[in-house]
């Protein structure tokens, strides 16, 4: 069965020129919206379930827990 995760955000970046090449000095996004779709069905994931979900994977993989 195929799993499709489509996301909907913005991002915003600043760069930096340092020895003649640029570099991304920052770099924020803001996640909107996510879906996730199956051939038997589709929902739409509210903010609050991501945002848990979040957490849950930075948990488990020993990351801070901070802003996505």
């Amino acid at each position: 069965m195929t799993l499709t995760l489509d996301g909907y955000g913005h991002s915003d970046e600043t760069y930096e020129k340092s020895g003649g090449r640029w570099r991304v000095e920052t770099s924020t996004s803001t996640r909107l919206r996510e879906d996730i779709a199956t051939p038997l069905f589709s929902i739409h994931v509210s903010e609050h379930i991501g945002n848990a979900g979040t957490g849950f994977a930075r948990k488990s993989a020993g990351r801070p827990s901070g802003k996505a």
